[in-house]
């Protein structure tokens, strides 16, 4: 009656731990879809941990997404550990409604915009510990929350066509709840396709028409011109003129569709295989044909062999040819052709390859064609012309292109080589003064063969190095030959004997710059070796000093003009017996 009857006081003990939470227990609050005893249990927790679950029917697990399978009806209560042996673990608790047998299923009838859709529930339970308690429908049209309702059996009527998720969540007394989802394809016209497309056909032929759908219906074609079977799905025409064929699709919710197809009759077919032409041997042919619409295309060959499936290809006859192209429509056919000329290239040649001594010409010889180019022509009498003189100055390749009008009309090259033999490098040796009655070599260089003239006083005028004997002054030129090729060159070289052996120094020279007496040098007549030359100026510095055969003083010291006057010299050599011969003396400088 309102009065304190007794106060009753319980201790409970907490134990607090120092510690940092890491792991986590996640899975669903409630398992009740009640399509078996079997359960898959998902696991949202954290990975690498040990587990331990509890199914609430005295079974446990240490799977991380365990699988268990209930003895017997009921609501169970389960509970899933994290780390179970750690104080800073977690654990989650669900409930498991088994139940098994429910099936959440329906069905439509009508697709058709223009009329409504009805839906009917087939779901189904075991009725033996469970009922059906409520029905969700929801239609799935986005943005619309009055597409639901809770009848068994609604209807609905769509606004557009489109595709709609429709679900239907069914709930029964023991808290079991399934939802079911399909697909529901709204159209405002039933699908229809139809074949052929717009197409072509031959005035004498038959064509069968096509059309289809998934759905049952009727179908009815027009105009009733030259048609076998207007009202079935696939009729047979025949029109004699450009005809488009309308089919009326109507299926069995009364909707209705209507396609068309275009048939252009054709009485005649044009086609044009090209001009004729003219090809080079080895060179492909450009079949290009037109038409004035899509027809089956073949090219045929003389032999009547398949060339090519298209209008536009390409081959290589190896001889004249005749190209048909076909064209066909049904029954329908028509050829023309086109002519092809094959004719050879041009067969040029270039003459002769050969070598010739620097400075000299050769004729060139080429044939072969109508018009003729040589390159290079810098060194030809003429680039244009089928044999030219050639005057190269180095070994040349002369290109010729021949180009002719009497077969194929595109050029061909072919090539000659000129070797020029580099000029003959003759050298008699240099002008010397002998001792009268001493015999002298000559040495000649730049060559494989030599002729001197005049062959006075020479031991053998054949040879480069003749033995020269004589007491009167006398030039002598060498012809210097490089065989077998014959290529020559001339040198000479002036012998003048004096009464020797003795060096012979001039007393005056006037360096300058004519030409005349510009060097001051000793002339040594049978003397073999110079070994000294010096010459001093009046206060005895040394100007000028060499060892070098017939090497003089041009009247300079230290690259600057020495004055007027008279200079000292000193010379010594040894001559060809092995005497020395030592001179000196003065000479006077005139500017």
């Amino acid at each position: 009656n309102g009065k304190l009857i007794a106060t009753h006081h319980k201790d409970y003990q907490f134990t607090v731990y120092d510690c940092e939470r890491t792991v986590l227990a996640d899975i669903p609050p409630l398992f009740n879809d009640c399509k078996s005893f079997t359960i898959n249990f998902p696991d949202n927790s954290t990975t690498g941990k040990t587990y331990l679950w509890n199914f609430g029917d005295g079974d446990t697990s240490t799977a991380y997404t365990p699988a268990h399978t209930y003895a017997d009806t009921g609501t169970y209560n389960l509970w899933l550990k994290v780390d179970p042996t750690s104080s800073c673990g977690d654990s989650i608790g669900a409930v498991a409604k088994i139940y098994p047998g429910l099936n959440t299923n329906f069905s439509h009838s009508g697709n058709c915009l223009q009329f409504p859709t009805g839906f009917q529930n087939l779901s189904s339970l075991n009725k033996n510990y469970d009922s059906i308690n409520a029905l969700q429908w929801n239609f799935g049209v986005p943005g619309n929350f009055t597409d639901t309702s809770s009848q068994e059996n609604p209807s609905y009527h769509y606004s557009s066509p489109a595709i709609y998720p429709v679900t239907l969540t069914v709930m029964t007394e023991k808290g079991c709840e399934q939802t079911d989802t399909q697909s529901l394809n709204i159209y405002d016209k039933p699908p229809i396709s139809l074949s052929p497309g717009d197409t072509d056909m031959c005035y004498k032929d038959q064509l069968q028409l096509n059309a289809s759908s998934t759905l049952g219906g009727s179908y009815s074609w027009q105009p009733a011109y030259n048609i076998i079977g207007q009202n079935a799905a696939s009729p047979t025409v025949y029109p004699r003129t450009d005809t488009t064929y309308y089919v009326t699709f109507t299926d069995n919710e009364k909707c209705v569709n209507t396609d068309s197809v275009h048939l252009r009759v054709k009485n005649k077919l044009l086609i044009n295989a090209g001009n004729d032409t003219t090809i080079c041997k080895g060179d492909p042919v450009f079949l290009n044909g037109t038409s004035n619409d899509q027809y089956a295309i073949t090219w045929y060959d003389n032999a009547h062999q398949v060339v090519a499936k298209t209008l536009q290809a390409q081959t290589v006859p190896m001889q004249n040819e005749t190209y048909t192209l076909e064209a066909t429509l049904g029954t329908c056919i028509a050829d023309t052709f086109m002519n092809t000329r094959v004719v050879p290239y041009p067969v040029p040649y270039a003459a002769p390859d050969t070598t010739i001594c620097y400075g000299d010409k050769i004729q060139l010889r080429g044939g072969g064609g109508s018009f003729y180019q040589w390159f290079p022509g810098s060194s030809l009498s003429d680039s244009i012309i089928a044999s030219p003189i050639a005057s190269p100055k180095d070994t040349t390749i002369y290109t010729l292109t021949v180009t002719d009008t009497l077969g194929c009309p595109k050029p061909v090259d072919t090539s000659v080589l000129v070797g020029v033999i580099p000029p003959v490098p003759a050298f008699a040796g240099n002008d010397t003064i002998i001792t009268t009655g001493q015999t002298f070599q000559l040495q000649a260089t730049g060559g494989n063969k030599y002729l001197w003239s005049p062959a006075t006083g020479l031991s053998d005028p054949n040879i480069p190095n003749p033995l020269v004997t004589g007491n009167k002054d006398v030039e002598y030129v060498v012809k210097v030959s490089i065989e077998p090729e014959g290529c020559y060159a001339y040198d000479s070289l002036h012998v003048r004997y004096i009464i020797g052996p003795d060096i012979y120094v001039p007393t005056a020279f006037t360096p300058n710059g004519d030409g005349m007496n510009d060097i001051f040098r000793p002339i040594p007549v049978g003397i073999r070796r110079i070994d000294y030359f010096r010459v001093y100026n009046r206060w005895g510095q040394l100007v000028f000093q060499t060892t070098q055969y017939m090497k003089g003083w041009n009247g300079t010291f230290n690259g600057k003009p020495c004055d007027e006057g008279g200079y000292v010299w000193m010379v010594k050599g040894e001559d060809y017996e092995g005497h020395s011969i030592v001179k000196k003396g003065t000479v006077l400088l005139i500017r």
